[in-house]
């Protein structure tokens, strides 16, 4: 059976060759909680109205967590992962993993979580550890742990406001087998668009598009 895995990079762009470390749980969480957020402005009071209307102004953070077990009691069998491990080492393995800060960058590692179809970019949010039962000489021998991550937006979901209306700009980063009237499509439910598109970025063909590379949706005026 596939057990989450929790990937740890230095940097945000989760190359294999900035890769920190890794940590599987021993048995996989029985649930976890998503979160999805959405975040508005007030639009300007018009005189006599009796509410403010709400505008979209982007997409939040989303939010995951969920709880795990370790245990060194020989009931729950063991991964080829953490084999011989105490629950301190497990422990002190996991937080290696989600809550070291790099010295030189001063940041915290940047995450991956890759469990069946849930694969998430993230942070750390919070980590607790609940250590439930001990053996005479007060080591842990099973523990429960409760943690939770903020996801790192994908970058066709940032969305800034336009200083001058109430249009948006979206910023895209193009993937695989995109093309520039598809991408219009989406984004402004025109293909149409892809003349204004390509002029806004200085593309002088639509084959100038390449894997990677983040491409600016202006605002329709």
């Amino acid at each position: 059976m596939e057990k989450l895995k929790i990937i740890s990079y230095k940097d945000d762009s989760y190359d294999t060759s900035g890769k920190n470390g890794e940590f599987t749980v021993m048995v996989n969480p029985s649930s976890y909680k998503h979160n999805y957020t959405v975040s508005y402005s007030k639009e300007s009071e018009t005189s006599g109205a009796l509410y403010v209307t709400k505008k979209f102004s982007n997409l939040g953070e989303e939010e995951i967590s969920f709880d795990f077990m370790l245990d060194d009691t020989g009931v729950i069998p063991r991964n080829v992962e953490n084999e011989g491990k105490s629950v301190d080492d497990m422990v002190e393995e996991l937080k290696q993993c989600v809550y070291s800060v790099d010295e030189t960058e001063k940041e915290i590692s940047y995450l991956e979580l890759n469990w069946g179809t849930l694969s998430l970019r993230c942070r750390l949010k919070s980590l607790s550890v609940d250590y439930l039962m001990f053996r005479p000489s007060g080591e842990a021998i099973r523990a429960k742990v409760n943690i939770s991550f903020m996801g790192q937006t994908d970058q066709d979901q940032k969305v800034e406001s336009s200083s001058n209306s109430g249009n948006m700009t979206k910023i895209v980063t193009i993937e695989e087998g995109d093309n520039l009237p598809m991408l219009c499509f989406k984004m402004y439910n025109n293909s149409g668009m892809y003349v204004q598109v390509a002029a806004a970025n200085g593309l002088s063909s639509l084959s100038d598009l390449k894997v990677g590379a983040s491409l600016v949706f202006p605002p329709i005026i």
